[in-house]
């Protein structure tokens, strides 16, 4: 419980303008969201992808390291999975099945 009461607090700290639609998650119009992590955040979406249920994920990150996980219903609601920092891109050659230890 203090994990998704933290993680709330954090993500409507960094995209303050987004109403909470559900309690400790933060969700708003997907074109809103992904044009302040692009525009504010400089992050840009790095791999997506389709589940059963028609949720689009999505993972957007920056040069700088920042990283966010946004699903998006098929209404268009999309909210916030997990925010972090650090990220890495993953440098393992297609087909390989050893990559490097974080």
């Amino acid at each position: 419980m203090k994990v998704k009461t933290a993680f709330a607090a954090v993500a409507a700290t960094i995209f303050p303008p987004l109403p909470v639609l559900a309690q400790e998650q933060v969700c708003g119009e997907r074109a809103v969201i992904v044009n302040q992590l692009e525009n504010k955040h400089g992050e840009f979406r790095r791999s997506a992808g389709l589940q059963d249920n028609m949720v689009l994920v999505e993972v957007f990150a920056s040069d700088a390291g920042t990283w966010t996980i946004l699903f998006t219903k098929p209404t268009g609601l999309s909210c916030f999975m997990a925010v972090g920092r650090s990220w890495e891109d993953d440098l393992m050659k297609q087909g390989s099945s050893a990559g490097k230890a974080l």
